[in-house]
């Protein structure tokens, strides 16, 4: 198989150009429509929480205590994701499902060189992203302080009813679908012409042989027809 220049490269994707923009258009739109009628949208509700080890909460801090600190903040975190605790959440939010799925829902991440961590609560509703969240704000102090007896938790931050979704990017995911549509429309033009092993003109002959060329037969209107039958 022969070898293509990057001049035959850009020469083959200038003949087929209107291919190429319609794949984009293709691409584009059917990225817009799923990410606008299909995906079902996602609503998020943030909190923070400040966590801290009640028997040092009186002294001066030492680095020592903050780095415990912020150990803790993964222990104080697998305790709000225990079945326990979220069946405490679901009662309190009035939902009909179970800790399992509703694990599914949460976040939590502690931000880095703090003694902070932050939960997020995903939903198809925002209000229900709320509501969840909400109860999170209400029953993470006690949750905490009854399994870890020395620790607290106090609210930084206070989750918010969402006013846009959060999930699907409808313009990334559109500028995705685009590219998608340039590239795989590149490629299949540019594999087909390598598996055309068809000479298309003299020039064609000139440029892939270096040999003159003698003679050639004109085909008429006529043959053309008889040809394609």
């Amino acid at each position: 198989m022969e070898e293509l220049s990057l001049q035959d490269i850009i020469s083959i994707l200038l003949s087929k150009i209107w291919a190429i923009v319609l794949s984009i258009l293709i691409g584009a739109v059917s990225a817009l429509v799923i990410s606008s009628y299909i995906i079902a949208p996602t609503y998020q509700s943030r909190l923070s929480l400040y966590v801290f080890n009640a028997e040092t909460a009186s002294k001066e801090k030492t680095n020592n205590d903050l780095l415990m600190a912020q150990r803790l903040v993964n222990s104080y975190m697998a305790v709000l994701q225990s079945d326990k605790f979220l069946n405490k959440v679901i009662y309190d939010a009035g939902l009909d499902t179970t800790p399992k799925i509703l694990k599914e829902h949460i976040k939590m991440s502690a931000i880095t060189d703090t003694e902070l961590f932050e939960i997020i609560v995903s939903a198809h509703s925002p209000s229900l992203a709320f509501r969840i969240a909400s109860s999170f704000t209400k029953l993470a102090p006690s949750g905490v302080e009854q399994i870890v007896k020395t620790g607290r938790t106090e609210v930084v931050d206070v989750p918010a009813l969402a006013e846009k979704p959060s999930s699907p990017n409808i313009l990334l995911n559109t500028v995705i679908g685009a590219l998608l549509g340039l590239v795989a429309s590149c490629m299949i033009i540019l594999v087909m012409d390598m598996i055309d092993i068809k000479i298309k003109s003299k020039e064609e002959i000139t440029a892939k042989y270096s040999v003159p060329v003698l003679g050639s037969i004109p085909l008429h209107s006529e043959d053309k027809k008889r040809w394609k039958k």
